[in-house]
C-alpha cells in the first residue's frame, strides 16, 4: 500500500516527501517484528515508549517509521537517518484506523458482534460462534483462547483485545476465511486505549461489572467509564445489557434511546417496576432449576416462548446463554431453532469444566480469578456437591492486590476445605501473595486450610484426600497452559494436571 494512501486515510500529508515512493507492506508496534518494506508505529503506551525504540527501529530495515509526534525531539537527538520519521499527533488513537486502511477490514456483509464486562465475554463468544455453526453459519471469534474459526483450531493471540494492528490482520484473516459473523471479546484495556478503532461492531452486549483490573483503572468508575465506550459507537446496530448487574443503568444511560436494546434477566418481577426507552425488548427465565446434567428454563422473548436446555452449570451461565440467545434471535434465526442449536453447546476450555466423577471426586476447572467469579463459580458448585466442597486456588502477582483478601474471605466461606497455591505470581512474592489471600480469612477458619505454592502438588493432594463425593473447584488459570514465575514461564496447564493425576491413579 503507498504510504501517502497510509496517510490520508488519518488525514495527514507530508509535502516535504514522495510518499509515492514507499510501498508499504505491513505494520507493526514491535520493532523487533520488522521485515523489509515494514511502517513502524512508534506510539507512546502504557507500560512503554515506542520512540525508545526508533533506532532498533532502523537497524531492523524499517521502511518508515510514524512516531507520536508530542514529546518526540528528545527521543530524535541520538537517531541518524534517512529513513523518514513523521511525526503524527495522537498517534496512539489513529493506529486502528491505519491498521483498518491497511488491512481493509470492512465487509459489509459480515457482523461483529462485541462483547464486554468483567466475566462471561469468552463463554458468550464460545456459544455464539458454536449455536451458528450448527445453525449452519460460519462464524469465529476473538479473545482470551485466541482467535479463529468456530469449526478450527484457535490460533493464540497474547491478549484478549491485542493491540489495534494485531486486532485488524486477525480480523482482515478471519474475514478472508468466509467469517460471516465474529463474536469478539472486548476488554476495558482495549476500549480505553481505542484499539477497536476502525472496525465496525454491529452488537455490543454486557454481561456485568465487578472489581477487576483496578491496577489500571485504579478506580470503579474509570473501569466502568471503558466498558461504556462500547456502547457509544455510532455504527453499533443493538445493545444487549444485564438488567441483573448493578451497573445495569449506567451502562443503559450511554445508549442512543431509539438503537434497538434488549434487556435479559433472571428476575422477571424487575423488569415489570421499570421504565424503558420504547425501542427496548425483554427476555427472561420465567422458571429455571439446575440439575447434574446442567440447566433447564423457560425463556420468555420477543420471539416467543419456549424450553433452553444446557449442560453448563449456575446461575451466571444462564445469564449469558440469555444473551447468546438474544443475540442470536436478534440476527434472525427462528427461536425454536436457537434453542435447539444452542442445547448442544458446550461451555468453552477452562470455564466450569467438569472432570471426573464415577470413583473419583469432580473436578471443576475455571477461570476465576476475581472475587465475584471466584464466589460464582463456588456457589455454582455447591448446587452439584454431594458432600464437601474444596477449592484450589492463589492470585496473580503484579495485578489489582485489594481482590486478594476478598477472594480469601470468600473462599473461607463458601468451601470447605481450600489449598492456597500459586497462580502466575510474576515477579511478585508468592509468600506475599498467599499472605494477602489468607488477610480474608478469619483465624477460626484456618484449620480447613493447606498452604502449597507448588500448584501441581496443591491439585494433587486435593484430588488424593477428597472423596468420590466431594466435588473440587481449581480456580484462576482455567484455559491456561503456563505458569508465569516472573523470571521464566513454564507450561502448565491446570486440565492437563488433572488428567494425568487421574491417570496414575489419583
Amino acid at each position: 500500500m503507498q504510504l501517502k494512501l497510509l496517510l490520508e486515510s488519518i488525514g495527514e500529508r507530508v509535502n516535504s516527501l514522495d510518499c509515492d515512493d514507499y510501498d508499504i507492506k505491513g505494520l507493526t508496534l514491535n520493532s523487533s517484528a520488522i521485515k523489509p518494506a515494514f511502517a513502524f508505529l512508534a506510539i507512546k503506551g502504557h507500560a512503554q515508549d515506542g520512540r525508545a525504540f526508533i533506532n532498533d527501529a532502523i537497524q531492523n530495515k524499517a521502511s518508515v517509521i510514524l512516531a507520536e509526534a508530542q514529546g518526540l525531539k528528545q527521543f530524535l537527538s541520538a537517531v541518524e537517518t534517512s529513513i523518514p520519521i513523521i511525526p503524527i499527533d495522537r498517534l496512539l488513537d489513529k493506529v486502528g484506523l491505519l491498521a483498518h486502511s491497511f488491512y481493509q477490514t470492512e465487509d459489509q456483509a459480515s457482523t461483529t458482534v462485541g462483547v464486554t464486562g468483567t466475566n462471561g465475554k469468552t463463554t458468550c463468544c464460545f456459544l455464539i460462534t458454536q449455536t451458528l455453526q450448527k445453525l449452519n453459519c460460519k462464524s469465529a471469534l476473538m479473545g482470551t483462547l485466541g482467535y479463529g474459526m468456530a469449526d478450527k483450531v484457535l490460533q493464540t493471540q497474547n491478549l484478549t483485545t491485542p493491540d489495534a494492528v494485531t486486532l485488524h490482520q486477525n480480523y482482515a484473516a478471519l474475514l478472508e476465511e468466509g467469517a460471516k459473523v465474529i463474536a469478539m471479546e472486548v476488554s476495558s484495556h482495549g476500549l480505553d486505549q481505542n484499539r477497536l478503532n476502525g472496525l465496525k461492531i454491529d452488537s455490543g452486549i454486557f454481561t456485568n461489572l465487578t472489581q477487576d483490573h483496578l491496577d489500571y483503572h485504579k478506580d470503579m468508575n474509570t473501569y466502568l467509564k471503558a466498558k461504556q465506550k462500547l456502547f457509544e459507537r455510532p455504527e453499533l446496530k443493538r445493545a444487549i445489557i444485564n438488567l441483573d448487574s448493578p451497573y445495569f443503568d449506567k451502562v443503559l444511560a450511554k445508549i442512543n434511546p431509539k438503537l434497538p436494546i434488549f434487556i435479559y434477566s433472571l428476575n422477571q418481577p424487575k423488569l415489570l417496576r421499570r421504565s424503558y426507552p420504547v425501542s427496548t425488548s425483554f427476555i427472561y427465565a420465567k422458571h429455571y432449576s439446575f440439575h447434574n446434567n446442567g440447566i433447564v428454563a423457560e425463556v420468555v422473548t420477543p420471539w416467543g416462548e419456549g424450553e433452553l436446555r444446557s449442560p453448563l452449570m449456575g446461575d451466571f451461565n444462564l445469564s449469558n446463554l440469555l444473551a447468546v440467545l438474544t443475540e442470536i434471535c436478534a440476527q434472525g434465526y427462528p427461536l425454536k431453532e436457537v434453542l435447539n442449536a444452542l442445547s448442544g453447546a458446550q461451555g468453552a476450555p477452562g470455564r466450569m469444566q467438569r472432570l471426573g466423577r464415577g470413583d473419583l471426586p469432580e473436578v471443576i476447572v475455571d477461570y476465576a480469578h476475581t472475587p465475584d467469579a471466584l464466589e460464582k463459580a463456588l456457589t455454582a458448585a455447591r448446587q452439584h456437591c454431594k458432600r464437601r466442597l474444596w477449592c484450589v486456588f492463589g492470585c496473580g502477582g503484579g495485578r489489582d492486590k485489594e481482590k486478594r483478601h476478598l477472594m480469601g474471605e470468600i473462599a473461607s466461606k463458601l468451601a470447605d476445605k481450600i489449598i492456597v497455591t500459586n497462580d502466575n505470581p510474576r515477579m511478585e512474592s508468592p509468600r506475599q501473595i498467599i499472605t494477602d489471600i489468607m488477610a480474608g480469612i478469619p483465624v477460626n477458619e484456618h484449620k480447613k486450610i493447606l498452604i502449597e505454592e507448588d500448584r501441581k502438588a496443591a491439585i494433587s493432594y486435593a484430588i488424593s484426600h477428597a472423596l468420590s463425593v466431594d466435588t473440587i473447584v481449581i480456580a484462576g488459570k482455567g484455559h491456561e497452559s503456563y505458569q508465569d514465575l516472573g523470571k521464566e514461564r513454564l507450561p502448565f496447564n491446570d486440565v492437563e494436571c488433572v488428567e494425568e493425576i487421574f491417570a496414575q491413579g489419583g
